[in-house]
């Protein structure tokens, strides 16, 4: 949980609260679990664009790309 910011700092405190337990992957396993599950991005995409979503489902996409990838 090392790249977070406020906002993340509020929900990971109330997750917590409510029991969940957070767990940092190894960089080669979060690698490997990135690119196992790219390709629900693309469902994910298209989903949104039949309810209209589909430039804010694009941007979800690169937050969370960005986050994994910030070092």
């Amino acid at each position: 949980m090392a790249n977070y910011n406020k906002q993340d700092e509020e929900i990971i405190k109330e997750a917590q609260k409510r029991g969940v337990e957070f767990y940092t992957l190894p960089k080669a396993d979060a690698e490997k679990m990135y690119e196992l599950t790219s390709g629900v991005w693309d469902w994910y995409i298209e989903q949104c664009k039949k309810q209209g979503l589909g430039e804010l489902a694009v941007k979800v996409k690169d937050i969370i790309k960005a986050r994994f990838n910030k070092k």
